[in-house]
């Protein structure tokens, strides 16, 4: 008994340094392979960060089949991503991006809901599809601008410049208005003003360039400003990444909230 514990233990290792060496080699296939053998073995601790790590895996072998047009290929990884790892929104915001490709209206925001019901930010922040694709739900838009707004979900001045674009397209310049002014007594900061100030801008050529060169300026800060944060370690990026460059944890970075900062 004593001997089948230690061979266990030295193969549970063995598994562990070879899903490391795939994964920086980027040999999806068999790190998935070594991650899906671990998790068949007994007494594994840290399940669920291996399934996560699995299911990025997939993620990482559909974004190889969408960046050659292959939808139908990305969504068979997708779905063995999503049933190795129910809860990864990358699985999510990869399957409304193929699911657009393919024309399926339905099932993308089926997929764009379940990104909006874990982080409205990073929906808007890194959906491939982008304000193309949102603008087709408008009611998709409604519910991110009521999760942001009825309850106080921060996003960044990025951010809320494109839901503010949509919001104008959508329904006109005065909703956009009206949902910057709430965004803005809600967490007041440069980033919020600065979209304030492009709106009033763009209505009145005659404003004085003292508002332009304030808009010039608060725009120039905001770019420095690190846009995305690691949960797990504090690492601070200006893009996003799904592995941390700090800690290497998976799905552990999110735009920054800056209401809290």
């Amino acid at each position: 008994e004593d001997l089948s514990d230690t061979v266990g233990k030295i193969r549970e290792q063995a598994l562990r340094l070879a899903l490391t060496l795939f994964q920086t080699e980027k040999e999806w296939e068999k790190a998935i392979v070594a991650g899906e053998t671990l998790l068949t073995l007994q007494g594994v601790e840290a399940t669920e960060r291996v399934r996560l790590q699995v299911s990025h895996f997939y993620c990482e072998l559909a974004e190889m089949a969408l960046a050659i047009g292959d939808a139908q290929a990305a969504i068979g990884f997708l779905e063995k991503g999503e049933l190795t790892d129910a809860f990864n929104v990358r699985v999510f915001l990869l399957f409304a991006t193929a699911l657009a490709e393919l024309g399926d209206t339905e099932k993308t925001e089926h997929y764009l809901r379940k990104v909006l019901h874990v982080n409205a930010s990073l929906l808007l922040e890194v959906f491939p599809g982008g304000e193309k694709v949102l603008l087709k739900y408008p009611n998709l838009i409604a519910s991110i601008t009521n999760e942001i707004l009825a309850h106080h979900r921060g996003i960044n001045a990025r951010q809320a410049e494109l839901l503010a674009s949509m919001i104008r397209s959508l329904q006109g310049r005065e909703r956009e208005i009206d949902f910057l002014t709430g965004l803005a007594r809600q967490q007041p900061g440069p980033g919020i003003a600065l979209n304030l100030l492009e709106v009033a801008a763009s209505n009145n050529e005659k404003l004085p360039a003292l508002i332009h060169q304030a808009i010039s300026i608060l725009g120039e800060s905001q770019l420095e400003l690190p846009q995305f944060q690691c949960k797990s370690c504090g690492f601070l990026l200006k893009s996003m990444h799904w592995n941390c460059p700090g800690c290497g944890g998976w799905s552990t970075i999110s735009p920054v909230d800056m209401s809290v900062s």
